[in-house]
């Protein structure tokens, strides 16, 4: 499971972020309307394919992306069918260093001339 962070530059309300794997979204959260309600809609371990839906709006926005890099890349919806698609990216969530103790034990602060 990845944690992504989602941009739509054309639809706001889908920025946010999500969770996902093997092509299925478990969880998206925008960072204006909180979580939303997903289904799922493809069927590829690769590719994502989504709707996803947030109290308070009578609007279900499609996403459809494929595998790029280590996030996703494709388009949204926001006027159904016949609506225009536009721009939608996910991307990797960094990983906070949980291991920071012992990566300053490497560290030389410069103290002994070293």
């Amino acid at each position: 499971m990845g944690t992504y962070n989602t941009s739509c530059t054309a639809i706001s309300i889908l920025n946010g972020t999500m969770e996902a794997a093997n092509g299925n979204v478990s969880s998206y959260t925008s960072n204006t309307a909180g979580a939303g309600t997903v289904n799922n809609t493809g069927n590829s371990s690769t590719n994502l394919a989504f709707t996803v839906h947030f109290a308070g709006s009578n609007r279900r926005y499609p996403v459809v992306a494929s595998a790029a890099g280590t996030g996703y890349s494709g388009s949204a919806n926001s006027s159904g069918i016949e609506g225009g698609e536009d721009p939608w990216t996910a991307t990797v969530t960094p990983e906070p260093d949980d291991d920071f103790e012992n990566d300053s034990e490497d560290c030389d602060d410069g103290s002994d001339g070293d």
